[in-house]
């Protein structure tokens, strides 16, 4: 039986609880005095005999294992070898803080009941040492590997390959070269252009100068009826409108020109005159179609003998003058005007201003008439 240290022994019979009370009470004091002395044993000499006490044979102390396996689950793809279980050993106590104590298990044997102590550690609340629980594995589970299941492999179909056809090659047929023909040139069409009034005087009529037979072409026209006009940028002419008349029926063709102006060299050491021709001659004007144009003419033309309105044009070799320029009216000189005279429509007398100033009026034989012939210029 056991004997606390200084104290009474632990021996005694166990009939009621208290006793069982008893009895435990005084294994733990007794396993307290003896683990106190034991943990410091150069301080304490000698070692109490109570704590080596020898109560028939000695007991023997069962470790108790106390880990709770935890089932793994069982791995399917790989084989895995059979683990070998490692017990744990038993801490073996140390110079820390926790204090041992040995709880005893009570077992009757008789009238005398002699308790069984078995070894066991109890931490003290500031014990930081942990017992580990061992984790039992279990055996894996062999997964059978299916066999490869083997899968003929068809044999070639000999596909048979077609012999080639042999194509005849068409021998070339030679095609005749086909001879050049020589095509005429054609004659280009003249381009049409937009025709605008350019330059006017229409007003009404007061009087007229004639075109007189024989009155032909002559360079430069110095006698010729003849109108200035005054330009500053260049144009060409496309047509020219008069008003045209004859006093008694008259038959044969005449024609209009246009002359550049010059200062220089005039007859008569006149101020301007005629210089050079520009462009062609107008088309001809049938005289024997003109109307009766009174020898007074008074009012628009194109009214009751007063004329009319004759557009005369150019087929082709257009006049482009650059600047100032003259209206000059001519006689043909084959097929001629006969029979009379072909009156040409101006301003009542002594009007020079009616078209420009007096440096642009209506001249014959070489002098300023001081009146403005009826003339539109149309063209570009």
């Amino acid at each position: 039986a056991s004997t606390v240290p200084g104290g009474a022994s632990c021996a005694g019979a166990i009939t009621v609880l208290s006793d069982l009370v008893d009895c435990v009470d005084c294994i733990n004091e007794f396993a307290v005095d003896c683990a106190d002395r034991s943990a410091v044993p150069a301080f304490v000499s000698p070692y109490p005999a109570e704590c080596n006490p020898i109560v028939g044979p000695t007991p023997t102390a069962t470790v108790t294992e106390t880990p709770t396996p935890t089932e793994t689950p069982t791995p399917t793809e790989t084989e895995t070898p059979t683990p070998t279980e490692s017990e744990t050993p038993s801490p073996t106590p140390t110079s820390t803080d926790p204090t041992p104590t040995e709880t005893p298990t009570a077992t009757p044997t008789g009238e005398t009941p002699t308790p069984t102590a078995t070894e066991s550690e109890t931490p003290t609340p500031t014990s930081t040492e942990v017992t580990p629980t061992p984790t039992e594995t279990p055996e894996a589970t062999e997964t059978a590997t299916p066999e490869a299941t083997e899968t003929a492999t068809p044999e070639a179909t000999e596909t048979a390959t077609p012999e080639a056809t042999e194509t005849a090659t068409p021998e070339p047929t030679e095609t005749p070269t086909p001879e050049a023909t020589e095509i005429g040139t054609p004659t280009p069409t003249p381009t049409s252009t937009t025709t605008v009034d350019l330059i006017t005087n229409d007003a009404a009529l007061g009087d007229y100068w004639g075109i007189d037979p024989g009155d032909v072409s002559a360079n430069p026209p110095t006698d010729s009826v003849r109108q200035r006009i005054a330009s500053s940028t260049p144009i060409t002419i496309n047509e020219v409108e008069v008003c045209l008349g004859v006093s008694v029926a008259a038959n044969g063709n005449m024609h209009f020109e246009i002359w550049d102006d010059t200062t220089v060299g005039c007859a008569g050491l006149q101020p301007h005159c005629p210089s050079t021709q520009s462009g062609g001659n107008s088309d001809d004007v049938d005289v024997s179609t003109l109307p009766v144009m009174q020898s007074s003419p008074n009012g628009d033309c194109g009214t009751t003998d007063n004329g009319a309105k004759i557009t005369v044009k150019w087929a082709s070799n257009n006049p482009a003058p650059t600047a100032n320029f003259w209206i000059v009216g001519v006689d043909n000189d084959t097929g001629g005007i006969t029979g009379g005279i072909v009156q040409w429509g101006a301003s009542p007398v002594n009007t020079p201003d009616t078209y420009e100033d007096t440096d642009f009026d209506v001249w014959k034989d070489n002098g300023d008439k001081n009146e403005d012939a009826y003339f539109i210029v149309r063209g570009n």
